[in-house]
């Protein structure tokens, strides 16, 4: 079967030959770089890099993994996405070492499993983005100083590696708790790239992105394939960027190859401006989970002139694809999986290990070449679970596990796993691990994790602890946090429950079907009693109403009566992204309702609460006399990230949180930023009393401290702590103020496309004030200002234009702050600068303040600039205030 049928066969291409496979990753590469050294190679949104720069960058790092791992050792990539994160790993198979790439979003205590279990002899590193877990004793290699340094290397050329040796080693969460490395050839990984390129009819012209992790096999598919062809490929992370900001790169970037879970696909698609972010897509390419009708009815209809492409794959080995035709009629459930790629053969087997006839399902067992090669143990490949091919002494034979019947015309479906394990939002869990897990604590005697389904068809994971001392109520509360510290998030249970001992059949097997009733007897009597007192009430408010409706659509009617927790219902990150934009959208009046302002384990009803709640001050509060830290918000103001933070903090400071002044004082002629300081000092003087004044800003704030700094030292006033949480001292002109408003005008054509969908109030409210705020236009905006009110609006675009508004003009004072000030004008206050480990290559560790600033003290912490607030980053970074806070105020 071709594998461009019902693709795009249209459209000419340069195809890859077969025996591509047989020559080394490296010596591809560094052909098309020295055939269009001029086209991007590699971009991640702060850097680009063209294949001139690429090449000798991965030489460079060759020759520096080279010297510091024996031929065949393994040498790990432990860092963020970066445009560095795939010439690393290149690098890595180019000198005949293999890699292992590890996800930066991994509890540090996973991170130190896998490099431990690799046997790795070094790891690649981004200095300046630390990654937690990395044994203090494994040397670490700095990539971006490795690829900044000018010394010659050998050329790629000159490495002599072998098609059929390890090359890459990919783990997944294993059956025992340990990590479970997956080896692949070279061969294996060319293979994927040439059926990706005949396929997808993939070239230099291409721009790629890949909205899956690097470090497993689709990410590190999509990287290779564009950097064998001469295409760009372009690097996001939707678990850092969120749905918008991913969104917005997709609309700057016009991808014309995705790659995307369907989860992803119908968060991103069901967004305004979908249409037109990805208006030059011509194939999108849906894997990691099963495949629905609906998805591809979706996809049609957002994405008219694109191919959709339904891939079924596994670390393992290369299983089906296919392009869905345009005039297929598809059922709402899932599609088939394709036809079997080239290169593997399959067959179809009942329990017994016989094969069966086309028509009736059994378990799926593929074989060839480009099997992966076994397990990683005790630093070498081992067969595993690959059994030899007695007819290819190259060939490996794999029992995938999957439930697949072959239908008429050659196409696989699958059913399902014949065992427990499940993928949840495209990554493959197997209970077994993290029963491992919990039965190896001490005071944990038995546990079982079971699968469930609920109406939705969501999956969750439901796990059952018998504890050593009967009794034991704390358990469960210590089993989550040990959970949440240990295993990444897909692999934690939505709901635990403690059992006096697990349930077994009369063949000691635990008795799931026990353990189902146990769970569904306890969740009705929960449904019973919250049915009676404080289930969520839709009439109470309009956030409730709100929530209702969003809830009942994606988890359906009886969970929303049932008050079930997000989890339970079989929620997970994407989904709660999905929610809360529902919620947003039902709420109206441009809402923006940021993540941290909910809990995956919340219910319905506490949502409502959550939103109901937001921003008020508890009546009835004990007066704090200790004395405030003050602290000023960014570009947008105040929000719940910053109140996580602040209560965070609470127990050991006392937080105010200043405002800044509205437009209209805002646009007054002459207004600058020392205006704005000495409000701020005005108010600060007035409430600081006779202690030193701690002051924080983030980001604009950390400006604005500084400035405010300046006029309580003119006051007399003594500063007792001066913190600047991520902000620059250099105008950066590439950061758009604010992730909302950046997703809804970001992109050509977003507008357009809101317009045909009637949805013009916000980005009109948005042009306005972008057109109010030309400085051409400043007489007629201090005319607004002076009649205290922008023109006459409905309530959506009047409430984008004064937001946009705020922003803008909080920005100008800022640029003309920056244009005049001078170095060295406070020498004798010490700055603790909280810098995020994600900046641009070319920035200052101090981000340009010890030009303003004698005493700067740089701690760096966690995450990007708008992450460092997110739960596991904002730990970090209150632990670190805390200290420099209380260093300084002793020295005060």
């Amino acid at each position: 079967m071709p594998l461009d049928l019902n693709g795009p066969c249209d459209l000419a291409f340069d195809p890859m030959p077969d025996d591509a496979v047989e020559a080394p990753l490296a010596r591809l590469f560094a052909a098309a770089a020295t055939r269009l050294p001029s086209n991007t190679a590699v971009a991640d949104g702060s850097i680009a890099l063209r294949y001139e720069q690429a090449l000798p960058i991965v030489e460079r790092l060759a020759a520096a993994v080279e010297t510091a791992a024996p031929p065949g050792g393994v040498v790990g990539v432990a860092m963020p996405l970066t445009a560095l994160t795939p010439l690393c790993m290149l690098a890595v198979i180019a000198c005949g070492r293999v890699v292992a790439p590890i996800d930066p979003h991994l509890p540090p205590r996973r991170t130190e499993a896998i490099l431990k279990a690799s046997g790795a002899h070094a790891v690649l590193v981004d200095a300046n983005s630390a990654v937690g877990g990395i044994p203090e004793a494994l040397p670490r290699l700095d990539a971006r100083q490795i690829s900044r340094h000018a010394a010659s290397a050998p050329a790629l050329a000159e490495y002599r590696t072998e098609p059929d040796a390890p090359a890459i080693l990919l783990y997944t969460s294993g059956t025992t708790g340990e990590p479970k490395g997956i080896v692949n050839s070279q061969a294996a990984l060319v293979q994927r790239v040439v059926q990706h390129v005949n396929a997808c009819h993939i070239g230099p012209g291409d721009r790629m992105v890949c909205l899956s992790s690097i470090c497993n096999i689709s990410g590190t598919r999509e990287a290779l394939t564009g950097l064998l062809t001469g295409a760009t490929i372009h690097l996001v992370d939707p678990k850092a960027a969120g749905l918008e900001g991913t969104l917005a790169r997709i609309g700057a970037v016009r991808p014309t190859i995705c790659y995307m879970v369907p989860t992803l696909l119908r968060s991103l698609l069901n967004m305004p401006g979908a249409s037109a972010a990805f208006a030059a897509l011509r194939v999108a390419r849906l894997g990691g989970e099963p495949v629905h009708g609906t998805d591809v009815m979706l996809a049609r209809a957002r994405l008219a002139r694109c191919h959709v492409m339904n891939a079924y794959s596994s670390t393992e080995t290369i299983g089906t694809q296919w392009f869905v035709p345009p005039d297929a009629k598809l059922a709402t459930g899932v599609i088939p999986a394709g036809y079997v790629l080239p290169g593997s053969r399959f067959a179809i087997l009942d329990e017994d290990g016989t094969p069966l006839p086309p028509g009736r399902e059994g378990q799926l067992v593929l074989r060839g070449r480009f099997t992966a090669l076994g397990h990683w143990v005790d630093g070498r490949c081992v067969p595993g679970p690959m059994l030899p091919d007695i007819e290819d002494p190259k060939a490996r034979i794999f029992a995938t596990g999957d439930r697949a019947v072959l239908e008429p015309g050659g196409l696989l479906r699958i059913l399902g796993r014949v065992d427990s394990q499940v993928k949840i939002n495209g990554q493959r869990v197997e209970p077994g691990a993290i029963e491992a897990v919990m039965r190896s604590w001490g005071d944990v005697a038995d546990a079982a994790v079971i699968v469930q389904r609920n109406d939705g068809g969501n999956v969750s994971l439901v796990g059952f602890l018998a504890p050593r001392q009967a009794g034991d109520e704390s358990l469960l509360a210590a089993a989550r946090s040990r959970l949440r510290a240990s295993l990444p998030s897909p692999m934690q249970p939505a709901q635990l429950h403690l059992v006096q001992e697990i349930p077994r059949t009369s063949g000691a097997k635990v008795d799931r079907q026990a353990l189902a009733a146990i769970a569904a007897a306890r969740q009705a009597a929960a449904t019973e009693q919250r049915s009676r007192h404080q289930g969520l009430d839709a009439r109470r408010s309009e956030a409730a109403w709100a929530v209702a409706r969003a809830w009942r659509r994606s988890f359906g009617r009886r969970s929303l009566l049932a008050d079930e927790p997000f989890d339970a219902a079989g929620g997970d990150s994407l989904k709660l992204i999905r929610l809360i934009y529902d919620i947003e959208q039902r709420l109206g009046n441009f809402t923006f309702l940021p993540l941290d302002l909910f809990a995956v384990g919340m219910r319905p009803s506490e949502m409502a609460r959550a939103i109901e709640q937001a921003g008020r001050i508890p009546e009835g509060s004990a007066p704090d006399h200790r004395q405030p830290l003050f602290l000023l918000p960014g570009l947008n103001g105040d929000e719940p990230l910053l109140a996580l933070f602040r209560a965070d903090l609470a127990p050991q400071l006392r937080c105010v949180t200043l405002s800044y002044p509205e437009w209209r004082e805002l646009a007054r002629a002459g207004y600058s930023l020392d205006d704005l300081a000495e409000g701020l000092a005005e108010q600060i003087a007035a409430m600081a009393g006779q202690d030193p004044v701690q002051l924080a800003g983030y980001s604009f704030g950390g400006n604005v401290a500084a400035a405010v700094a300046m006029r309580l030292r003119e006051r007399g006033l003594r500063l007792g702590f001066l913190g600047l949480i991520d902000a620059t001292a250099r105008l950066r002109q590439d950061i758009p103020p604010g992730p909302a408003l950046r997703a809804a005008v970001a992109g050509q054509g977003v507008m357009r496309q809101a317009l045909r969908e009637r949805r013009v109030q916000d980005v009109l409210g948005m042009v306005l004030a972008e057109t109010l705020s030309r400085p051409g236009l400043a007489p007629a905006l201090r005319a607004l200002a002076k009649a205290r009110r922008l023109p006459p609006l409905p309530l959506r675009m009047r409430f984008a234009c004064r937001a946009w508004l705020h922003s803008l003009l909080r920005a100008a004072l800022l640029r003309q702050w920056h244009a005049r000030l001078g170095p060295g004008v406070m020498p004798e206050v010490p700055v603790t600068l909280f810098r995020s480990n994600q900046h641009q290559p070319d920035e200052p560790v101090d981000l340009g303040w010890s030009e303003i600033f004698r005493d700067v003290k740089v701690v760096e912490v966690p995450g990007t600039h708008h992450t460092i607030f997110e739960s596991g980053n904002r730990a970090i970074l209150v632990a670190r205030f805390l200290e420099a806070a209380s260093c300084q105020r002793a020295f005060a």
